[in-house]
């Protein structure tokens, strides 16, 4: 049986190493704020502004905007909503309804449940404040300044004031508009138009009616229905409408299953046995039923389809385009675009072409300009099919593009993308895929394009000749691949020469020529040598890579041990929990306490610490009776200096915590740094990061700001470079704390040859067209 090689893991780092913010952004409202949340199983939502402010609190269960900006519907733990101004940042009404709906003129109808069944309705206004009390059987939205309501059954109108204005006396409704509501009138069953002064100016004597619409709707004689039941076959019963006036004359006495609303060009679209047409507000037919679609642009052009083909044709009927293109657009400023074969034209209702068929990803029309849109590259024309400008270097998406609204900019919606940024020259190589992961030790990463990986070097040339479905990056000069979803994984060498199938699930990487592998199902863990041999197994949950000649195994029971590079236990003792060797000896925990054991698996320091540090530079930090303090390899306490707190060593540095504010001492127990900060990380190459004011900022070895504290995270540096966080996004300093790359990517890599993988999110770009 074949395993699979394990997934393909994407680098990304933690947005910062001590980041205030504790939520995650989940939608963005179009209204400049955005939902975010915190939790997994149990979230709770909040918004923040454009600022990035919390302005709403993460404690809701859910959250929803409300149609009026700033304003947004919250539902507590108990699923009751209530209402929440960002911009007042205070809860304008308690959670306390089922249900509150979008704002319509100024109100909001708001649901509570009755003691046995059912509901209850009201509306509230902007400030909270309920004006229409929840008392109603049913409340619609405001149109035109009243209200449906229902009581016992039986439907009326409210204004905003809670007056009725028409009694509850009808047995169904529509809103108002174009200063008409259609009402079921009892007992008859049937359906006219009163006005807003409940006089009925169109007679009850339809089945079904319509909102008005620029002074038209279309009613049903006869409204349709499908007639069947279990175990037959349901039949289609068309119903028949006609289009009237405001006055209720009928314009056209043919019957049709669906008329639209008025179009552009006074143009309805009709539709009978699932064919389509256009009539005129007369009546008369301008493009017969008989069409597969039709469309009406805002300047009462008819895009129709016909056999699979589009065409277009004017409001009065004149033919534009005959039905042979793939796509039609509508029109735009008199212009429109079509698509046929994959390329796209742009031409004008009077037959000129300004420009011809190109395989681009869309095309944007505009009022000055003509954009053609592709996967690296965007072309902008003036309206005669003149260039005017070419942006290159591109990732696009094949949609979200657009044009300002005085068109001197263009806004592009980037993909994410990633580059090869050479630190010391800032050159940059923009690569045609937006996922790849890290450099490995000689300088190769993968990238990812579709759903394929291939391998790079430091330059950006792709190292392999075929792609594959499923990888694992080269360690120690052998790498796993998988040609197919189908096909058997195997080891291959640097030239990607296969050296032998994998049986095994693998895992890598190689160090000191093993490499670790599972298989799968049966609980046994693999180690492999690098021709793909296996050098032992063992009945266990997990083993780690080899690290100064041992392995960690963990066992079915969750405990630990340690094995050399052929497997062989280095004695029989497991461990509650185990750390690598370092500096000759290992971090291991017993019975809840901390001690240190050396390579032959003896006890060289006593397990009675509550927490321990591996050595670095023959010291370690650890905690006994509530208090931390340095020892030596002997257990012997390095100096009489004891702290409140402590952090992760590095490099021989120690950061510690005395009277509240940290520090940073040496494996000697002397300070480097002073005690002034609130949190500090250990010493790399020279340089320290600090935070003072929940920010963080760089020192040099001796202490001394060589940044000012504006950081919202920080990480080690790296031959002479140092990840940071600005605003949510990650660039890069230099020893002397200058930012030499702005922070503006979601995830950078490791520095090999003073370049950087770099991955910039998916965006919108702006772009000056001046």
């Amino acid at each position: 049986m074949k395993f699979f090689i394990a997934p393909f893991i994407l680098f990304f780092f933690p947005v910062t190493v001590a980041l205030s913010q504790d939520y995650k952004v989940d939608y963005n409202f179009s209204d400049g704020y955005s939902l975010i949340y915190k939790g997994t199983s149990e979230k709770v939502y909040g918004v923040i502004n454009e600022a990035k402010k919390v302005v709403v609190p993460l404690e809701y269960k859910a959250i929803r905007s409300t149609g009026e900006k700033g304003i947004f519907e919250i539902k507590d733990k108990t699923n009751s909503a209530g209402l929440y101004s960002a911009m007042l940042q205070k809860v304008l009404i308690e959670p306390q309804f089922y249900e509150i709906e979008n704002f319509s003129e100024g109100l909001a109808v708001v649901k509570k449940r009755k003691p046995d069944y059912g509901f209850l309705w009201g509306a509230v206004d902007m400030n909270g404040k309920v004006i229409i009390p929840v008392e109603y059987d049913y409340l619609g939205p405001v149109s035109e300044g009243l209200i449906n309501f229902e009581k016992e059954e039986k439907f009326g109108f409210l204004d905003k004031t809670n007056k009725i204005i028409i009694p509850a006396m009808y047995g169904g409704f529509s809103a108002f508009s174009d200063g008409l509501a259609a009402v079921k009138i009892l007992p008859a069953g049937k359906y006219g138009y009163i006005d807003k002064n409940n006089n009925l100016v169109i007679a009850a004597e339809y089945e079904d009616a319509n909102h008005f619409y620029s002074g038209y709707a279309s009613v049903a004689k006869k409204k349709g229905y499908n007639m069947g039941g279990a175990g037959k076959q349901t039949v289609k019963v068309p119903g028949e409408y006609v289009l009237i006036n405001k006055t209720g004359k009928v314009i056209q006495s043919k019957t049709f299953e669906r008329i639209s609303s008025r179009n552009a060009g006074g143009l309805f679209i009709i539709e009978l046995n699932n064919k389509k047409g256009v009539m005129d507000s007369t009546g008369q037919p301008i493009l017969p039923i008989g069409y597969e679609q039709v469309d009406i642009d805002k300047n009462g052009y008819i895009i129709f389809k016909l056999d699979g083909k589009y065409g277009m044709m004017g409001s009065r009927g004149a033919s534009i385009l005959q039905p042979k293109y793939d796509l039609v657009s509508h029109t735009n400023y008199a212009r429109y675009y079509t698509k046929l074969n994959g390329k796209y034209e742009v031409g004008d209702i009077n037959g000129n072409v300004f420009i011809k068929a190109d395989s681009a990803n869309g095309v944007i029309l505009g009022k000055k300009r003509i954009v053609y849109h592709y996967n690296d590259k965007v072309k902008v024309y003036d309206l005669n099919g003149n260039i005017q400008k070419t942006f290159t270097d591109l990732i696009l998406k094949n949609y979200g593009h657009s044009l300002t609204v005085n068109e001197d900019s263009i806004k592009l919606n980037a993909d994410a993308t990633v580059q090869l940024i050479n630190l010391v020259t800032n050159s940059k190589n923009t690569l045609t895929f937006g996922e790849a992961g890290d450099f490995n030790k000689e300088g190769i990463f993968v990238g990812k394009k579709s759903t394929l990986y291939d391998f790079y070097d430091h330059t950006g040339k792709i190292l392999n000749t075929e792609s594959y479905y499923s990888v694992v990056n080269f360690s120690e000069g052998i790498a796993a691949l998988q040609n197919t979803s189908i096909s058997a994984p195997h080891l291959a060498d640097k030239n990607f020469k296969k050296i032998k199938d994998l049986y095994t699930y693998f895992k890598g990487p190689y160090s000191e020529g093993i490499a670790y592998a599972t298989s799968g199902q049966t609980g046994i863990i693999y180690y492999l040598d690098k021709k793909g041999n296996e050098v032992f197994n063992v009945k266990a949950k997990e083993g780690s890579k080899c690290i100064a000649g041992f392995i960690i195994i963990k066992d079915n029971s969750n405990r630990y041990y340690y094995v050399n590079k052929n497997g062989k236990p280095i004695n029989t003792k497991t461990w509650e929990e185990a750390n690598q060797f370092t500096e000759g000896l290992a971090l291991v925990k017993e019975n809840g306490k901390w001690g240190f054991i050396d390579t032959l698996g003896n006890k060289v320091i006593d397990m009675k610490f509550d927490l321990a540090s591996s050595f670095s530079k023959a010291a370690a930090m650890v905690k006994l009776n509530n208090k931390f303090y340095l020892i030596n390899k002997k257990g012997e306490p390095v100096n009489n200096s004891k702290y409140d707190n402590a952090g992760p060593p590095g490099n021989g540095t120690f950061p510690v915590q005395k009277d509240n504010l940290v520090g940073l001492i040496d494996s000697k127990g002397n300070v480097i740094i002073d005690f002034k900060y609130s949190s500090i990380l250990y010493m790399s190459e020279d340089r320290v990061w600090a935070v003072k004011d929940a920010k963080w900022g760089l020192l040099d070895n001796k202490g001394k700001a060589l940044t000012e504290f504006i950081y919202q995270g920080a990480y080690d540096f790296d031959n002479g470079f140092a990840r940071v966080v600005l605003n949510d996004k990650i660039g890069i300093v230099n020893k002397a704390g200058k930012l030499i790359l702005p922070a503006e990517f979601k995830s950078l890599g490791s520095i090999y040859k003073n370049i950087v993988i770099a991955i910039k999110p998916a965006e919108t770009i702006v772009s000056s067209l001046k």
